[in-house]
């Protein structure tokens, strides 16, 4: 991978270009950067501040993003399949249709991120705290939510998520362990 500085990014991007693909930015700090359509695969933004950035439509497949600061940030239609967001802070953020298949995700914070129509399948959200999170019509066929905070989020299908007693769902209790034995009369709800 070659390394690139945020500055190097910037001017490069400015004057047309869009892939940058399989790089390096060391300590990238982009404060409301507009990169709509730039192609990040496979890069390493580890750490990286980009809050408020503008990168609609973005391609980040494979990239690094973990410890990320994406507050605010605008990824509508990007696509972060495979991408590693692990403790990436994403409050706010819009991911409107993003692909988000089979995304790392673990510890990260989604607090009121707006993930309608969003492809989480398969992602793995264990410990990501996605309070107040809009989920209407998300996609979460096998995406692992165990540990994680649905609290006070909105819309989501979680019947074929991973779940169990360490879930806190939108009302604010605990999933019932799936492996638990059913009582018919009390338990009548899986992980919904």
């Amino acid at each position: 991978m070659k390394p690139l500085t945020a500055e190097a990014l910037v001017l490069r991007y400015g004057l047309g270009e869009r892939s940058f693909r399989q790089r390096v930015f060391v300590e990238m700090s982009l404060f409301e950067a507009c990169l709509a359509g730039i192609d990040l695969t496979d890069s390493d933004l580890q750490n990286a501040y980009l809050p408020y950035v503008q990168m609609g439509k973005a391609t980040l497949v494979q990239a690094c993003l973990d410890g990320a600061e994406l507050s605010d940030a605008k990824l509508y239609d990007a696509d972060l399949s495979e991408a590693s967001l692990v403790r990436a802070k994403l409050v706010r953020a819009d991911l409107r249709r993003c692909l988000l298949r089979r995304a790392r995700l673990g510890g990260a914070v989604l607090q009121g991120a707006d993930l309608r129509h969003a492809d989480l399948r398969y992602a793995d959200l264990r410990g990501a705290d996605l309070s107040g999170a809009n989920l209407e019509e998300a996609q979460l066929a096998g995406a692992d939510l165990r540990g994680c905070t649905l609290y006070r989020s909105k819309g989501g299908l979680f019947e074929e998520a991973r779940c169990d007693r360490t879930t806190i769902n939108p009302d604010g209790y605990q999933y019932p362990d799936p492996d638990a034995p059913k009582d018919p009369e009390t338990d009548k709800v899986d992980c919904v």
